[in-house]
């Protein structure tokens, strides 16, 4: 028990960052003043990392599949701190180091991390894998209910650099917490239930990308993403422009963290007993 409740605190608090990019409307405003670029250069920022979260995840994915958990974690650890703390130091030089930085290390970095805890948190709890995902996806939706206010402060007292190599440090300790506590549950931790659950049909990717649903969750993925990719590195800017006080907008970012996390928690976990389909 201890085992595995330490597992998912450590994971949870690696995830946690992982949500970094959900914030990035806060720091906008100091990098376009910090930089002098245009606000769609800024933006960029934030969809890289979200594209290269993708290739992390699979590449993260495939090397957890070998053995090789905590060596994962600390080579996602290591990229995500990495990347964020290089793109404190070299911000203003070209827009293309910090897309490098910024953008592809700290997705790729993500990606890994998130992967192995999500697919280790499952192995713990067999029986409930829906209640797993919801608790460590829920500490990816909390983060900017708990960074945009620490963000705020540090933009203000020491500037977009500081706040930076602040986050890229509580981003590798994360990492040290994971790679420490995030552990493969013993065959004797498993619940009986396993057998019962994995059944069925497991595809492989080959198999899975040849069915009709795979495009169909894709395609509501997508859907249900397009309103969030369009207005969430911006979301601060638009109501600041539109005469919100900024507090206010810091708030509203903060909201939705606290919403986007609980249903990340409920919906996995009523998917335990109600389905996917039903849930959806």
């Amino acid at each position: 028990m201890k085992k595995r409740n330490g597992m998912m605190a450590a994971g949870a608090f690696a995830i946690l960052f992982t949500g970094f990019p959900h914030i990035w409307s806060i720091y906008q405003p100091y990098v376009l003043s910090e930089t002098g670029w245009s606000e769609s250069m800024v933006s960029i920022c934030f969809y890289l990392p979200t594209l290269f979260f993708v290739v992390g995840n699979i590449f993260g994915g495939r090397i957890y599949d070998k053995g090789y958990g905590r060596i994962t974690l600390g080579i996602g650890g290591s990229v995500f701190a990495g990347g964020i703390i290089l793109s404190a130091l070299t911000l203003g030089i070209h827009p293309m180091i910090t897309y490098m930085t910024l953008g592809v290390m700290q997705g790729i970095g993500q990606g890994m991390i998130y992967a192995v805890v999500l697919a280790t948190a499952q192995k713990w709890f067999p029986h409930k894998t829906g209640f797993a995902s919801g608790v460590v996806i829920t500490a990816n939706g909390l983060c900017g209910f708990i960074l945009s206010p620490i963000s705020k402060l540090l933009l203000e007292r020491g500037g977009v650099r500081m706040a930076l190599i602040s986050v890229g440090f509580l981003v590798f300790l994360s990492a040290v917490c994971a790679v420490c506590f995030v552990r493969q549950p013993e065959a004797e931790n498993i619940e009986t239930k396993e057998n019962q659950i994995y059944a069925g049909q497991q595809y492989t990717s080959v198999q899975m990308i040849r069915t009709k649903k795979f495009y169909y969750l894709v395609a509501t993925m997508m859907c249900g993403l397009m309103p969030y990719y369009l207005v969430s590195p911006i979301s601060q800017t638009i109501q600041i422009e539109r005469g919100i006080l900024q507090a206010v907008a810091v708030g509203s970012v903060m909201a939705g963290s606290i919403l986007n996390a609980g249903i990340r928690l409920i919906l996995p976990t009523l998917a335990d007993r109600a389905g996917r389909i039903t849930c959806i």
